[in-house]
């Protein structure tokens, strides 16, 4: 099966990329605010040291393109579109050649930005932790979320970031206990969409030791796709 990537990257450029110490890929931990206030995130960690700016952070991508890099994982300390550069970053990355990869929350996605991120081919993971309006709003702690984050994600299926091949659309969602039985439903529907899944245990970090009852220690969800079974298991420990 081909990767997600292939039409960007071979075998063959993985192996020279490794001989000749180039880079695949970029990944930006921008520093921004968030939105939401999701249980599960570890973005509420202070980082420390001096943040980059800009100027600094353009640079990098200039190395990261002479160094061949093929695509930039954009993610944040919160949610990366409320970046104070966040348009032009996506410009330069685009300009410069490489794909940006944007880890959204999908709030604040309207229909012209969705436009303005095609134009700039950039590849969007949104979120997506429940079908439920009422569960999603209690794991993000921010009233009418899904509804938030649901519009966003139509107006990135309108201007056609599924309809690509390899889709330039995935969401991802963590494996929560308010959400487990609905992870083969959404799994289901992105694929059918074609969506590309993320979905993921939870690894807590130290500061979210009070928030223990979110976490399902062990699942094994059984379901099937197209007449084939999939069993996904998943530990914590």
């Amino acid at each position: 099966m081909k990767n997600k990537l292939s039409k960007v990257l071979t075998n063959d450029d993985i192996i020279n990329v490794r001989k000749n110490n180039k880079l695949i890929s970029l990944a930006l931990r921008l520093p921004c605010d968030c939105n939401l206030n999701c249980s599960y995130c570890y973005g509420k960690i202070e980082t420390k040291g001096k943040k980059l700016n800009f100027k600094e952070i353009k640079d990098i991508l200039k190395q990261a393109s002479e160094l061949e890099a093929r695509t930039v994982e954009i993610v944040g300390e919160g949610e990366p579109i409320l970046y104070s550069e966040f348009k032009k970053l996506i410009v330069n990355i685009d300009d410069l050649g490489m794909i940006p990869t944007l880890y959204s929350n999908c709030t604040l996605i309207t229909l012209e930005l969705a436009n303005f991120l095609f134009n700039h081919n950039v590849t969007i993971i949104g979120k997506q932790n429940s079908l439920n309006p009422k569960i999603q709003d209690e794991i993000t702690g921010i009233n009418n979320s899904f509804h938030r984050i649901m519009l966003g994600l139509n107006n990135l299926i309108k201007v056609g970031f599924n309809d690509t091949k390899p889709s330039r659309l995935g969401i991802h969602t963590i494996i929560l206990k308010e959400n487990i039985s609905e992870i083969p439903k959404m799994w289901l529907n992105w694929r059918k969409m074609n969506i590309l899944p993320q979905v993921q245990a939870l690894v807590y970090p130290s500061f979210s030791q009070e928030n223990q009852y979110l976490f399902y220690p062990l699942a094994l969800i059984s379901f099937s796709f197209q007449g084939r079974p999939f069993n996904l298991i998943y530990s914590l420990f």
